[in-house]
């Protein structure tokens, strides 16, 4: 996991050297390709992390994979979740 994010940290070290010295324009195709190349590992970190914890926690990697997935679906935005753990309420909310 961590030479992905460093990998996707210097993609987007690199955009961001290429954008403010105008090497290259931020309206164009190679760079919306290494932006989102560069947002890959940030974007998929959760689900690499629910993998990971899954194996060390022993227990079903494809539902670790689904209860997080469901958590980053682009779809879930505009409600709130509230549940109480131990007597401590907990909420998430989901916004754009």
């Amino acid at each position: 996991m961590i030479p992905a994010l460093t990998a996707s940290g210097m993609i987007k070290v690199i955009l961001s050297l290429c954008s403010t010295f105008a090497w290259l324009s931020t309206e164009s195709n190679t760079y919306r390709i290494l932006d989102i190349i560069g947002d890959a590992a940030f974007y998929f970190m959760p689900i690499i992390i629910a993998i990971n914890a899954s194996r060390k926690f022993k227990v079903n990697t494809s539902i670790a994979i689904n209860a997080i997935g469901a958590l980053i679906n682009n779809n879930n935005v505009g409600f709130k979740i509230v549940f109480t753990i131990l007597g401590v309420i907990l909420s998430i909310a989901f916004s754009k």
